[in-house]
């Protein structure tokens, strides 16, 4: 898994009270189904990946990628490899 994925994972942990282990998880299964949310909750969390991330994820977007592996591509292909989470440093010695 790449940081982004672990930082998706620690927010739908964070947000669901469960663990979530995406590397497990089949990527063909819908959102909703792999989280065990509603449709708010799923908005609630794509709104704070857009907001640590400073993306916006069109609805468009987001109707053709609602499965798991398309959702973390979509996030993947919004964000600049280099990016880092903000608020959060690197360095490099």
């Amino acid at each position: 898994m790449n940081e982004i994925h672990i930082k998706i994972q620690e927010i739908l942990e964070e947000f669901t009270g469960n663990e979530i282990e995406l590397s497990k998880m089949d990527p063909s299964t819908p959102l909703l189904i792999a989280f065990e949310v509603n449709s708010l909750d799923i908005l609630e969390i794509i709104f704070r990946i857009e907001e640590i991330y400073g993306i916006r994820l069109s609805r468009e977007q987001l109707e053709t990628h609602n499965s798991l592996g398309g959702f973390l591509e979509l996030v993947n292909s919004q964000i600049e490899p280099s990016l880092s989470v903000r608020g959060r440093t690197s360095s490099t010695k």
